[in-house]
């Protein structure tokens, strides 16, 4: 009303047109805050959960677990090689809308992955798990010779990573995945990849051929740095 009591009369008597006001709550809370409402209210709500594994860290092993946890949504991924151990990671899955409860769903799913080989649990409601130890999975392997740092995103839909994992040979073996779907339409992913020096040329080919934008970090010296 302040506002409208400030505008210029029209001329003749006229109205000055309808004005529609919109009180909002959020308007006052910054993105960052919003994100984490996003985040936990996804969790809350159990369209998403959380799941740390353990499985054998061997090549082609994402595809195989991408492909058992289907028809659900791949929304998170964080692991790291550490050479003579089993991979851990973890996993976050928007699950499809099923008569199934949130528990039955995750009984089902954990039942699929050990045919497998892959074992784990369901830590959604494990707020250690969800704000720190997912965020520090794996450990610092050493340099390993003939590994790449790659970075790319894409348009979200279903299938992307998947046609990223499936075009890994089985001597493009996968040492680190950071991936997080953001809001529904993009998916960032930072992927590690070892592989013989005569398999550069067709790993860069293979990454042309998925049709992003991607960029090598092998030399970040965040990555020489710490991550190495």
């Amino acid at each position: 009303k302040r506002w409208l009591a400030t505008r210029p009369a029209a001329a003749g008597g006229a109205s000055r047109g309808n004005y529609v006001v919109i009180s909002s709550d959020a308007s006052c809370i910054e993105f960052d805050i919003l994100r984490f409402i996003s985040e936990r209210a996804s969790y809350g709500e159990q369209t998403e959960r959380l799941y740390a594994l353990k499985m054998p860290d061997r090549s082609g092993m994402f595809y195989e677990v991408y492909k058992a946890v289907q028809p659900r949504w791949v929304t998170e991924f964080i692991f790291r090689h550490e050479p003579s151990k089993d991979a851990v990671v973890y996993m976050s899955l928007e699950r499809p809308t099923t008569q199934e409860s949130a528990e039955e769903d995750s009984r089902a799913l954990l039942d699929d992955l050990r045919k497998i080989e892959v074992h784990g649990s369901d830590v959604t409601a494990n707020e250690m798990a969800k704000t720190h130890a997912r965020y520090l999975a794996g450990a610092r392997p050493g340099e390993l010779a003939g590994e790449r740092l790659i970075r790319f995103e894409f348009p979200e839909h279903s299938g992307s990573l998947a046609a990223f994992l499936s075009a890994l040979t089985p001597d493009m073996f996968l040492t680190l995945l950071h991936y997080r779907n953001h809001g529904g339409q993009v998916g960032k992913v930072l992927a590690g990849v070892k592989m013989p020096a005569n398999k550069h040329g067709d790993f860069d080919a293979m990454l042309d051929g998925l049709g992003v934008t991607y960029f090598d970090e092998t030399e970040n010296e965040v990555f020489k740095e710490y991550m190495a």
